[in-house]
């Protein structure tokens, strides 16, 4: 299955990878245990509406170009990251879906810590294991298609 192992990042990957850093300053925004950050919302409802917004112009456009691309150079070539690819997608979803979470919902700290920590394991699989075994599987040519893709998109 997948092993993780450096963490060199190849070149057509990059732009996805540093899209992650984008990921993981959100989640712990989002997290309940976490010290707010300087200039970052700090209550419930801000914190939601920040999500919502980075969602719409960081995080969707991401989860766009991971599956009209990488996911499906990927997809096929070995059941344990097919496995992983249909759990990823899945993830997408659920995290789309916490953008529908209401203010008033008194339940809101408790769903946008679930929320911050679904997305950090999440790009987290995606670097460890989904990361490094593209690039150490996809052939020179696919990975300059890639990143030619990711770079358009």
């Amino acid at each position: 299955m997948i092993q993780v192992a450096s963490m060199k990042r190849h070149p057509a990957l990059i732009t996805l990878s540093r899209e992650h850093h984008d990921g993981l300053v959100i989640a712990q925004v989002l997290k309940s245990d976490v010290p707010a950050y300087r200039g970052m919302p700090d209550r419930p409802a801000d914190r939601l509406d920040y999500f919502k917004a980075r969602f719409v112009t960081a995080l969707k456009p991401h989860f766009i170009s991971e599956e009209q691309y990488l996911f499906p150079m990927l997809k096929g070539r070995d059941a344990g990251v097919d496995d992983l690819l249909n759990r990823l997608v899945q993830e997408h979803r659920e995290l789309e879906a916490a953008t529908r979470l209401a203010a008033g919902d008194p339940e809101l700290e408790s769903r946008l810590d679930a929320t911050g920590r679904l997305l950090e394991r999440h790009i987290r699989a995606e670097e460890r294991e989904l990361f490094q075994w593209a690039q150490e599987h996809l052939s020179e040519s696919e990975l300059q298609t890639l990143a030619s893709h990711v770079s358009r998109s």
